[in-house]
């Protein structure tokens, strides 16, 4: 649904009294955006903390933080940061952030519009070596906002070269006329990592670490392939392939098919402090911040693109919101920020497959006092913690009278996993997808249930316990298919 006003009209009639509310009444930036008081939100986490502690129950990991202007609501992790040591997701714990990369790279690049090396209306012949005539329409603009008519399954650069992997990114010819249609494109932003070494004589990374990173604060940040303690990072897990630490590389090396679109590693923390200063124009000129979150333009989804972030329209706050989602092996990420009222959210992962952009949302309009989407079926079910005790004694080898098996282990205050010789169904008509083994969480008094990630529509298996140990112990196991199982110890 489109605002009620486009962002690219906003006059000073509009923007001023909140600028000059952050020069005179506070010490805080004001939001880049006016808001109604009455909706500024911000406050309301324990629904967030809840949501989250029922998604830790069914197999989720990793760490939220919220912040609203100085004031952080919530910074919490969740679930394991790796499942051999059992070593807990702390609020500091370190995180590939994947393709939340990109709204970094996007201010590097403004950072140097804003010292006259860089125009974002020229062509990027003017910056990269090796610019094929029938791509020298391609502007810098065209990237930052995925217009450049290049389609995501083309040719990927790789290695050291740069002009190498410039050639290759730019074999083929743009698919449609440069600014005329969005379509995602990671290669844009590799050529944006050439054009930040090419014009300001830094690698990539250093010139990140100097000029975003100590700006904004994030003392922690780097990339993959620094050397990291494994006690300070999350290891990542997949469903179909190998796990790796955040800093391990996920495509070999940090070359040319993976810089400028992902690879940077830190905190939920970091992440937030980058936004906050990004919005109070500590990184870049807050002028030019204000040009930077105008939408690209009204066609082919352009509406909510502007340069490194998607802008959408924020009822609660009568705002716009800035944001950006991460994916690649082993990781998720979401970051948003709310202009209107200086609200950051942040959601970092290391289960792949998880629902990264539903739990966002959701963690948004929770923080807002807004009712979560309770319609879709990623929801997980409300869960209880049992007296201190009582699920272990569900833990153990379980038979059926058809000598069928069960076996439960322990995994934190509401779950056990479960191993079995009958087949055990998330709602997804699968098992889950952050975990190698089935996990029931405990959904009411004496009962536990599984959960599907997919969103597919679907009925869970559930466990339900008769209350009593020992040989008059029993467990009955219902399939998605209402098929009953009764397993007594073995």
């Amino acid at each position: 649904m489109e605002a009620p006003f486009p962002l690219a009209n906003l006059t000073m009639t509009l923007l001023l009294p909140a600028l000059l509310a952050g020069l005179v009444l506070s010490n805080e930036p004001a939001p880049l955006l006016p808001t109604s008081p009455v909706r500024a939100g911000g406050d309301e986490v324990e629904d967030v903390e809840a949501l989250l502690v029922d998604c830790e129950a069914f197999g989720w990991s990793g760490t939220v933080h919220i912040q609203r202007g100085k004031k952080v609501l919530l910074n919490r992790g969740f679930g394991l940061a790796d499942d051999e040591s059992g070593r807990a997701c702390e609020p500091d714990t370190r995180f590939e952030i994947a393709s939340v990369t990109k709204p970094i790279v996007a201010a590097a690049i403004l950072a140097l519009v804003e010292a006259n090396k860089v125009h974002l209306d020229v062509p990027i012949s003017a910056y990269l070596p090796g610019v094929p005539e029938h791509s020298k329409g391609i502007t810098v603009r065209h990237l930052l906002v995925h217009s450049s008519g290049m389609t995501r399954s083309g040719p990927s650069g790789h290695g050291t070269d740069l002009e190498a992997a410039v050639a290759k990114y730019l074999s083929e010819p743009p698919a449609t006329d440069p600014g005329d249609a969005f379509q995602y494109w990671n290669g844009g932003y590799a050529l944006l990592a050439g054009i930040i070494e090419e014009q300001s004589g830094k690698s990539f990374e250093d010139y990140l670490r100097s000029r975003v990173f100590k700006k904004a604060g994030m003392r922690s940040a780097g990339f993959t392939g620094d050397e990291l303690p494994e006690k300070e990072q999350a290891r990542g897990y997949q469903p179909g392939a190998a796990d790796r630490w955040a800093s391990d590389h996920p495509y070999g090396s940090y070359g040319w098919q993976y810089k400028g679109m992902g690879g940077i590693v830190t905190g939920a923390e970091g992440l937030a402090k980058f936004m906050h200063a990004y919005a109070a124009g500590k990184i870049i000129d807050r002028d030019l911040v204000l040009e930077a979150i105008k939408p690209a333009g009204k066609q082919h989804r352009l509406h909510n693109r502007c340069l490194g972030w998607e802008v959408n329209w924020d009822f609660p706050s009568r705002s716009y919101r800035i944001e950006h989602g991460g994916s690649v092996r082993g990781f998720q990420s979401s970051a948003t920020f709310v202009l209107g009222t200086n609200l950051s959210i942040v959601l970092l992962s290391n289960r792949g497959g998880c629902p990264i952009h539903w739990l966002g949302t959701n963690a948004r309009l929770l923080a807002m006092g807004e009712q979560a989407r309770e319609d879709q079926p990623l929801l997980p079910p409300a869960t209880i913690e049992w007296k201190k005790g009582k699920l272990q004694e569900l833990v153990g080898d379980w038979v059926s009278k058809d000598a069928e098996t069960l076996t439960l282990a322990a995994k934190g205050p509401r779950s056990l996993t479960a191993t079995a010789s009958v087949v055990l169904t998330t709602g997804d008509g699968e098992r889950s997808a952050v975990s190698s083994q089935t996990i029931f969480a405990t959904t009411s008094k004496e009962g536990l249930q599984t959960h599907g990630w997919s969103g597919k529509p679907g009925k869970d298996s559930e466990l339900v316990w008769n209350g009593l140990k020992g040989a008059k112990a029993h467990l009955q196991l219902t399939d998605p298919h209402q098929k009953k199982i009764i397993f007594k110890r073995k």
